[in-house]
């Protein structure tokens, strides 16, 4: 029987499949992005650093999921920060909200 009152982590596994398998996923969910990254060069996971610079979860601390720097195929270097929301079950409504505040809340401005 399955226990209702325990609430699975759905958003730990893809972030976990992020970190195992960072090309495909890009290759699946941003084949735009992914067409432009070098991928003979690993990517470098900042993720540390990211969530030193700005501790965000959910129930008040916001987790951004990954920080990867990665070589482009035209030369020179950009970062990738990526965040997966997985809704299962129940709809919520404020997905869409939950969603502008991750897109715009990132700053760095103060980061040393």
């Amino acid at each position: 029987m399955f226990n209702t009152a325990v609430n699975p982590d759905f958003d730990g596994i893809w972030k976990d499949a992020l970190t195992r398998w960072l090309p495909g996923c890009m290759a699946l969910f941003w084949p735009e992005v992914h067409a432009q990254v070098d991928w003979r060069i690993a990517p470098v996971l900042l993720d540390k650093e990211l969530q030193s610079l700005r501790k965000i979860n959910k129930r008040g601390v916001r987790y951004v999921d990954h920080l990867a720097q990665v070589q482009l195929c035209g030369g020179g270097a950009a970062l990738l920060l990526i965040h997966i929301e997985v809704q299962a079950g129940s709809v919520s409504h404020d997905l869409a909200q939950r969603m502008l505040v991750y897109r715009f809340s990132p700053d760095f401005s103060s980061a040393k």
